[in-house]
């Protein structure tokens, strides 16, 4: 399986969109303000090539183009695309969807669907997973910037887009890699109250919820919002941990965070990690599990991506996963990896 890239504008697209129309999938990254025309270019140059697109930003290689649009078309494989058109209602794409699974006749090892949201992503997730888990199929997702996600050169919104991709030549591998630590003197919260419509932590302990983030933290209120980059909330699923970060400070002492907390769950506020020799650790794990290794396509959220700037890092970082090779990705708004819907996180999926 293989993947070739390609940047432009909105005037260079569709000359630029000939180039893949012997490609098994087109997925497509375009800015708002030209994403309609973008789908509208797919929809007349490559109309027998299965594609997905998002509204966002993305990266390539050495570069940030948060301004331009990036097609990626993938090679060697075998791809079924389609769309849940109300993401609010999932429930009634599950017929579809497990046909789909069933066409693609993939396994743990040969098959990934990635999939693309413009919200609701907690149940977009759930009803991926019940779809996926019996043939052991990994979950790769994103949320879009805005309202927007393209199927086939048809934009949908409060929709999800999704493709399964099977590499025909090789295996595929998922990776998930959290930047942030549980500090072991820090104390262990359970989320006493929640509101699941809007993403509230209400209380923590009985207690206010921003009140135990800042106190515990001894922070002063206005810097909550802030925080996050350097403590989310971190949420314990057995030996491992999903990263929820935090919105804002309500009026009413709760905290809106970005992904949606469950009544009892397990909390912590994590701490920001060596995060050079973490990513640092990854890169060699992905090249030791994979040394014919042929594409990389990653998503970071958003908020990492922001501290990385914040911290000049963002080209280290880039330079850094380039010793992988061919190396794309997405800017999410939220990350979905296999049944979680995490924060502050990046995901990928690799090939050779």
């Amino acid at each position: 399986m293989e993947q070739k890239v390609k940047i432009c504008n909105a005037v260079e697209l569709g000359a630029s969109l000939t180039e893949f129309s012997d490609a098994k999938l087109v997925v497509t990254i375009a800015p708002s303000a030209v994403f309609v025309e973008c789908a509208a270019k797919i929809k007349e140059n490559i109309p027998n090539v299965p594609n997905i697109g998002v509204c966002g930003q993305g990266y390539f290689m050495s570069g940030d183009y948060p301004e331009s649009i990036i097609v990626i078309g993938f090679y060697g494989c075998e791809t079924v695309v389609d769309v849940i058109p109300d993401a609010s209602k999932p429930i009634l794409s599950v017929q579809k969807l497990m046909e789909n699974v069933t066409h693609i006749q993939g396994n743990a090892t040969n098959t990934i669907c990635l999939d693309f949201t413009t919200a609701n992503d907690s149940i977009i997730v759930t009803t991926f997973n019940a779809c996926l888990n019996e043939k052991g199929i990994s979950l790769i997702g994103a949320t879009a910037w805005d309202n927007k996600v393209s199927c086939n050169g048809v934009v949908y919104e409060n929709a999800c887009v999704y493709a399964l991709i099977k590499n025909l030549t090789g295996k595929i591998y998922v990776y998930k890699e959290n930047i942030y630590n549980i500090d072991e003197k820090m104390p262990k919260f359970i989320a006493t109250k929640i509101d699941e419509g809007s993403q509230k932590i209400i209380s923590l302990d009985n207690q206010s919820a921003s009140k135990v983030y800042q106190n515990t933290l001894h922070i002063r209120e206005s810097d909550i919002e802030t925080q996050t980059f350097k403590n989310p909330i971190g949420r314990l699923v057995g030996d491992d941990i999903y990263i929820i970060s935090i919105k804002s400070r309500c009026a009413d002492g709760s905290l809106e965070c970005y992904k949606r907390a469950n009544h009892m769950d397990a909390l912590t506020i994590l701490q920001l990690g060596d995060y050079k020799s973490i990513i640092a650790d990854t890169v060699s794990t992905i090249k030791r599990d994979i040394p014919d290794l042929k594409g990389v396509f990653s998503i970071n959220c958003i908020l990492r991506y922001l501290m990385f700037q914040d911290f000049e890092y963002m080209n280290e970082y880039l330079n850094t996963m380039n010793r992988l090779g061919t190396h794309v990705g997405l800017v999410g708004c939220g990350e979905h990896y296999k049944t979680q819907h995490v924060n502050q996180t990046m995901t990928c999926f690799a090939f050779d």
